[in-house]
Order: structure tokens, then sequence, then C-alpha cells
């Protein structure tokens, strides 16, 4: 066999070089002549004075004739992107790029392969502050430009539905009069697509992430080929391709946008040496804005300051010292540039300060304990003297003062005080590093303290006015990406879910692990009822209760975890055994499977229930068919029944069919109502009903689903119980039937998430019926998404070179294993700096993929991926990189995604998936 394949692989590498000869030597008549639409848009296309094109569309053209027989003349210019359009209609040019997918340019027009992505982008002018981003009470009645036949409007008008508030859409015939139009304040905001370069506004909002195209006349097939065979081509040999065409186009540019006055660049030349470094002053203790520890300055403030000085290219250095205000200004005159300056423009007149504009708008947050249910007395920390000052003013509480944040939120834990007012990421950096798990943080609405830097009158005034056009070019996405890392907390918790399915003879480890998780959530049970039982007698009933339960719960979680790790153990055992027996094999490894994805589903349940504790679960929605998802859930279930003997029946009264909904969280509902039918109804019949009934509020609907079965049923007294945690009428032992009592407190959290409500009936003996209503938004069809699954050429992985960075010995065997199968050379490093080390020694192109796991010694997967990012070498520093990780949550893949990954998979490794994400990235 090995011969024979060599023998194919001859033949194809000969067959693919008989077609580069006859494709070498093609002569100039077969060269394909295609004429472009060319229209002007900044940062796509572009042409100056002398002619010469530049942007987004005319590289990646570019490239396209690298690797085609296509020469292309460039045509219209002048033109609109409405014009162009029509002229790709009526054949007056062959092809057009940089298009969105609509249904009804779908009928016109041919669509290539994906050449590019972006948003649609909302933006307002840098010194209009009556917005906040995503404060969306602000946006109320904002007025916004598009241009005519951008296909925006739809777009805009579900983004506002999406997020509450009204707009009025004002369309233009042109960018220059809808610009134009934004800066005579006829409009307050215009919206675009990302792909336009626009650097003297700054962007308020962003959304609807999509692919762009190149599209030709309907029917001309010939010519699509040809680009998309390019397509192709580029993305097998130049890698990252779309993401350097962007960093060449935008980045760039956004830099060289950047103008300063003749005065301006000499105050720079003067202080761009260390000796005449500009000397800056900030609150050495106030994290994580701003703090002095080790000898250096760090913080969110302090990383801003070195973008906006490295921006301007002036050299510069923190003064070290006791500094907590801006009146260091007139106490040491070596100090020129105070930052996070939080009080009024008026103080800073009066004390004749010059002052920039906000480089940071931190809005206000009490942080209490989580069951705190009065709110009476507020600790304030000193170090923070215009934010005591604004909210003596707004608020009645009666107020204590504390030396700094820390000392304050020790108060909040010991009950000296019911709550604590502080900034936003000094509030959330303290709750997300929050060991026991107490606090929680609630935002106050529609206030916001902004953050200045200032200069004294009488020096240059070069300094403030430099620091103030840098402040205006750094984008809200920057600001993000810099807060982010110091209010994230860290998670070095080590998980072993992807060996329990791969290697399911190893799964003591699994019990341990558990146990130790289970052990932890009891202390913190415990410590919680502490904290009750202080308050009065009755609370010390509900934690005796809530001790009853965990006990209970115990028990029953150790034998529902030793139930199938028996299982595995046994079936393992029976399969060594039974070796030379195929039809034994495949029967004990589907026994084995079944039992690792019971003791999965016991530990997701586990999982679950912490993270909707911890307050970390969103509603994401979409627009969802009612028809299609009765289909799903109603096809998971119907053949489980019907083996066991159950009649399963279902039935969709509703008028409006399309519906905003999380289609996720919704299914994951009535899953485990619909499981519960199934597992406690040992004969007769299961039944779903949904009927739509009226809705209060305009636009939406409610939908009431009802499920019914004749199982065992509940007594009366259980069912007050039936959402409380761990709460079970009978253990596993004396049901036979497996839980963990956490599957019905999940359905109630999710339930009201959601904004619904849930009832339950039952009777011993007779069944139990639930009724579940939800409100949803009412949709369009032209709203659904469409989900198309993405096909496997099985020869596309053959030889591709994949890095893989896994610190765990089994975890990279399994990999190893499957990918080998696949067709790839796998190369293995023990952690992130050994993967950044093998990557900067390699030639160019040596690696086509890099598989990064998240928790490693010496470097983890987020710091690797951000060194590679940075690289010199940009074919290295684009290279796709896909985290493969246990960190499994919606937040995991936000942080791997702002990280640079290009993709996430979450371990237990679900194989199709992983080849799905693979051929999106190889290919």
């Amino acid at each position: 066999m090995k011969e024979y394949g060599k023998y194919i692989r001859f033949m194809l590498m000969f067959a693919l070089w008989t077609m580069s000869v006859l494709m070498s030597q093609a002569s100039e008549e077969e060269i394909r002549h295609v004429k472009v639409g060319f229209y002007n848009i900044p940062g796509y296309h572009e042409q100056n004075s002398k002619g010469e094109r530049s942007g987004y569309g005319y590289d990646f053209l570019q490239l396209a004739r690298r690797y085609s027989l296509m020469e292309f003349s460039y045509v219209g210019y002048e033109k609109s992107w409405a014009e162009s359009l029509s002229m790709l209609e009526r054949g007056e040019i062959d092809v057009l790029t940089g298009a969105l997918r609509t249904k009804d340019r779908e009928n016109l027009f041919d669509y290539s392969y994906p050449i590019g992505s972006t948003d649609l982008n909302i933006y307002v002018r840098n010194s209009d502050e009556r917005f906040k981003p995503q404060n969306y009470r602000t946006y109320n009645g904002m007025r916004i430009g598009t241009v005519k036949t951008e296909i925006l409007d739809e777009r805009i008008r579900r983004m506002a539905a999406r997020s509450n508030f009204n707009c009025t859409i004002v369309e233009y015939d042109s960018f220059e009069s809808m610009f134009k139009a934004l800066d005579d304040k006829k409009i307050d905001a215009i919206c675009a697509i990302g792909t336009h370069l626009v650097s003297d506004y700054r962007i308020l909002e962003t959304f609807d992430h999509e692919d762009i195209y190149a599209i030709v006349k309907k029917g001309n097939t010939q010519l699509l080929n040809q680009i998309n065979d390019a397509i192709m081509q580029m993305d097998q040999s130049v890698s990252m391709w779309t993401v350097q065409l962007f960093q060449d186009n935008y980045m760039v540019q956004k830099r060289h946008n950047l103008e300063f006055s003749d005065k301006e660049k000499e105050f720079i030349r003067r202080h761009s040496t260390k000796e005449n470094a500009i000397k800056v002053a900030t609150d050495n203790n106030w994290s994580p804005y701003s703090w002095y520890e080790n000898g250096q300055y760090q913080g969110i403030v302090v990383d801003i300051v070195d973008v906006l000085m490295k921006q301007a290219g002036l050299k510069y250095e923190f003064v070290k010292g006791n500094i907590s205000s801006e009146v260091v200004l007139k106490e040491n005159p070596a100090v020129d540039l105070y930052v996070a300056f939080a009080s009024t423009k008026q103080y800073a007149e009066e004390q004749n300060l010059l002052v920039s504009p906000a480089f940071m708008m931190p809005s206000i947050a009490i942080v209490s304990q989580k069951y705190a249910k009065t709110m009476e007395t507020i600790g304030l920390a000193n170090n923070t003297p215009m934010l005591n000052k604004t909210v003596r003013k707004k608020f009645k509480y009666e107020f204590v003062t504390f030396d700094t944040s820390a000392d304050v939120i020790d108060a909040v834990k010991s009950g000296k005080v019911d709550g604590a007012i502080l900034y936003d990421y000094v509030a959330q950096s303290i709750v997300n590093m929050d060991d026991d798990d107490v606090l929680r943080i609630t935002f106050i609405p529609d206030m916001t303290l902004p953050l200045h830097m200032v200069t004294r009158m009488e020096d240059d005034r070069e300094l403030i006015t430099i620091i103030s056009k840098c402040i205006d070019h750094l984008s809200q996405n920057e600001r993000n990406n810099i807060a982010t890392k110091y209010i994230t907390a860290s998670d070095n918790g080590m998980s072993v879910l992807d060996f329990l399915k791969k290697k399911p003879w190893i799964p003591m480890l699994v019990l341990l692990i558990m146990l130790s998780f289970i052990l932890a959530l009891m202390y913190e049970k415990y410590k919680r009822a502490k904290i009750v039982l202080r308050k009065d007698a009755q609370a010390r009933k509900l934690a005796e209760d809530a001790n009853n339960a965990k006990t209970s719960f115990l028990f029953n979680m150790s034998h529902d975890i030793r139930t199938p790790m028996n299982a595995i153990i046994g079936f393992r055992d029976l399969l060594e055994k039974n070796m030379d027996n195929p039809e034994k094999c495949r029967d004990y490894l589907k026994k084995i499977e079944d039992a690792s994805m019971v003791l999965l589903s016991i530990i997701n349940n586990v999982l679950e229930m912490a993270r909707i504790e911890k307050g970390t679960v969103v509603i994401e929605e979409t627009a969802w068919s009612a028809d299609q998802f009765s289909d799903i859930v109603y096809s998971i279930f119907i053949d489980m029944m019907e083996k066991k003997g159950l009649k399963f029946t279902r039935e969709l009264n509703v008028q409006h069919s399309y519906i905003y909904c999380d289609p996720i969280k919704l299914r994951e509902v009535f899953i485990n109502i619909l499981s519960n039918a199934y597992k406690y109804t040992p004969k007769g019949q299961v039944h779903m009903q949904v009927d739509e009934i009226p809705c209060d509020k305009e636009g939406w609907v409610c939908y009431r689903t009802t499920i019914s079965d004749t199982g065992l049923g509940m007594s009366e007294e259980f069912l007050p119980h039936l959402f409380e945690e761990f709460a079970r009428e009978q253990n596993t032992t004396d049901a036979k039937i497996e839980g963990t009592g956490l599957g019905m407190p999940i359905v109630k959290r999710l339930v009201m998430l959601m904004n619904g409500t849930i009832e339950v009936k039952s009777k011993k003996g007779e069944g139990t019926t639930f009724i579940v209503t939800i409100p949803h938004r009412i949709a369009e069809r032209e709203n659904l998404t469409d989900h198309a699954g993405v096909i496997i050429d099985p020869k596309l992985f053959e030889g591709k070179r994949i890095l893989l960075a896994e610190d765990n010995e089994l975890n990279a065997e399994i990999a190893i294993e499957i990918l080998g199968e696949k067709g790839f050379v796998i190369e293995h490093a023990e952690d992130g700096k050994i993967c950044c080390d093998m990557l900067a020694a390699a030639p160019d192109n040596y690696y086509d993929l890099i598989l990064m796991d998240i928790q490693m010694p010496n470097m983890n997967g987020y710091e690797a991926t951000r060194f590679i990012r940075s690289m010199a070498d940009s074919k290295k520093a684009c290279i796709p990189i896909i985290a493969m990780t246990a960190n499994a949550f919606e937040e995991d893949k936000r942080d791997a995604k702002r990280a640079g990954m290009n993709g996430h998979i979450a371990k237990p490794i679900d194989v199709h998936e992983l080849m799905k994400t693979l051929a999106r990235s190889v290919r």
C-alpha cells in the first residue's frame, strides 16, 4: 500500500509539473484583459496626481495577477460605487471588488470566494462627546448619514432595534456630501463600511462583520473561475494575505494622517532624545489605572502614555515619588505633563493649566456583596477626590472614606459598608480577581468622569497640542485593548476533559479534580452560609437547608461520577481481553464513549452553573425560525423516545414564525426539560406544544412552550425545591437515573436571563408539565442567517505542516495522532516560548499553521500569539494561529480573538469541527 501511495503521489506531481509547463508556454493571446471598476474610496482605491494607484483593492488585484493570466485596466476613478455597479451591470466593466453579498445583487452578479472582511462602523466627530460607546441611551435621536445604494439603511435599523435606540437615517449621493453634512453638524454620525479609510473621526460603534467579494456579471463563469483560481493559490501560497493587505493600507495610512505644525515638529525634534525627555507624573496608587511597583510605573494610563508618546516621536520618563495629584505641576518644576487629571475644566483654568481632550471616559460603578439587599452606607477612596465630590452631590447615601480602593473593598467584604463607589476599571479588576467570589458590580447609568492630561499655562504650548492630536487619533479599540489586559483575571486551572474522551482508561485523575472542585464549591457555599448565619435565625435555617443540600449533592455526585467511570474502567479491561474479537471491541468502545459523554455532561452542568452564578453568561440573539428550531429539538429525541417505547408528539401554533432569540441557550432549556421527561417516563407519552400568545410590547411576541409527560411525577413537598441547586427528590441509587440536581436550576436561570417565566405542575405517579413563556422580538425571513457547511477536500491537508504548542504530553499525543491521520506533518513545542523560538528559527513559509494551547508554562498561548504578531518578519507574523484549549466559554473565544488568533477549538476535540476550522485556515 505504501508503494502504491508513493506511485500516486509521483503521478500527481508529474501532472502538476506538466500543467505548470503548459501554463508557462501560454501565448500573449491567452492572457485575459480585464476592465476593473476603480471607484475612489480612501484606503481601498486611491490614485495620486502622478497616476500612481494604491489601496487594498488595488493590492488584491496585483496579488491575483501574480497567480493568473489576467491583465487589468482601471476604469472610472471619478465614478461612485453606485455608478460603478451600474457599469458592471451594463457590461462596461468586467469586475468590481469590495462588494457585500445581498440577495438583490445575487440576481444580477456572480460572487467570487471572499477577498477579505469588513465591519460596518458608525463614526462621529472627535469633538462630539454626546455619544458614549455602547451606552445606547445616548444614541437616542441620533441622525445617521449613509450613501445611497450602500445597502446600509436596513442594517442600521436592525442594529438600532437590537440595541433599543431610535435614530433617523439620512441618505446622500456621495461620501463628500455626507462628510460635509457631518462637519456642518446637519447630521450627528455617519455609517460606512470598514474598507473606507475614515481617519479624522472616531469610531463609536462596530457591527455586522461580513466578508467582501469580487463580483462579475451574471453568467461570466470563465472570468469568475480565473479569479477564484487565483484566490485559491493565494490562500495556499501567501500566509494571511488579507491581514497583510489590511495592515499595509489601513494601519500604516492611519499613522501617516497625523500631521504636526512646524512649531510642533521643532518641539518633537528637541525632545526626541533621552537627555531632553518629557517628565511625566501620575497617581502612584490607583490600580489598574496607574501604580508604582518594583521601581517603575505601570497600568492602563501608563500604557496609553507610551502609545501617545511613541506616536508623537517624543522621549519621556515618569517622575518617581509620591505623586497623587495634579498639584505636582506647581510643586515640582521638573514635571512637564500630568496625566489622569479628573477635575473640571473650570478648575484647570483657575489653576492656570492647559487641558487635553479626554483620553478615557471612565464610567462609575458600585461594588457590593453579591447578596446585599440594602444600600445605605457607601465607601469612597481618598485618592479619587473628583469622583467623591461628584457622587456626594448626586446621591444621598451615608459616605465613609478610606485611604485606598483596597481598604474600601475590605470594608465591603467585612460588612462595615454596604457598597463602594469606584471607577469602572478599578471595580472590574477587583471583582474579576476576587478569589472569594462574594462581590458583584453594578454600573451607574449615564455617569462618566473624563480623564485628561494637563500642562502649565506658562510652559511650551506645543506639548499639549501634540498630545491632544495623538489622543484624537487613538481609536477606542486601542484603548479597550490596553485596558483589557489589566482587568482580566488570570486563570491557572488545568483541564483534562480532552483525554477523558480520547483516553478513557485514565479516569482517576478526573475524579480527583472533580472532587476538588466539589470541595471548593462546598467551601464557598459554607463561607456564604457563615455570613448569613450572623444575620438572623431565619438565615440560619436557610443555611442548614443549603448545607443538607450540599451533603446530598456530594453523595449523589460521588455515585454519579463513579458510575460512568466504573463503566469506562470495566469496559477497558474487557476491551484488552477481547482484542481478537472486532465485534465485541466495537461494542465496548461505543459503551466507553457513552460513559465518557455522561461524565462530560456532569462536569459541564457543574461548570455551567458556576458561570451563571459568576454572571458571565450573556444572551446573544440572532434571527431564527420557529419551525427550524422545533425540528432540531424534535429530531434529537424522537429516536430515543421510540426506542424506549414512548410516544413523542409535538404541535406548533404560531403566527409569527421568525423571531430573534439565543438558539443555543433556548435549546439548552428545552433539551434539559425533554431529557428529564425521557428519563423519568418509563412508559406512555411526551408531548411538546408551542403556542403564540399576545405580548404587551409592540413588535414582540410571546412563545408559550408546554412540555408534558406521563412519567413518575413529583411530590407536592418536593415541587417548591425543584429549582434549588443540587436538589433531587430521589438520588441516583434510588431512581437508577443519572443526574446532578443542576439541570433545573440552570433552566430556571437561563429562562430568567431571557426575561421569561417557567411554571411546573406535577403529581406523583401521574406525570409532570412544564410551561415556559419567553418574549421575542419579531424578525423577518430575510433576517435569517444561512449557516452553510464547509466542504472539506481530503487532499487539502496532505503535507501541510502544523506547529503544535501543547505542554500536556497526553493532549499532544492525541492531537498528533488525529492530525497525522488527516495528512498533516506535526512538530511539537512544549510551551509558548519554545513555539516562538521554533517559528523564529524556521525558514519562511515552513509552517502552514499553529495550533496553540492557552494554559502553558513559561509563556501562555495569549502571550505567545502577541509575540508572534509583533515579529519583524511579516510572513511569520501573519501565520494562522488557532486556539485549541479547554478554555471553552464565549469570553475565552473573545480573548483569543483579541490576542490575534484566527480561530478557536474547544477541548474535548470534536474532530469534524477541528477539520472545518483547519480547512478555512490552510486553503
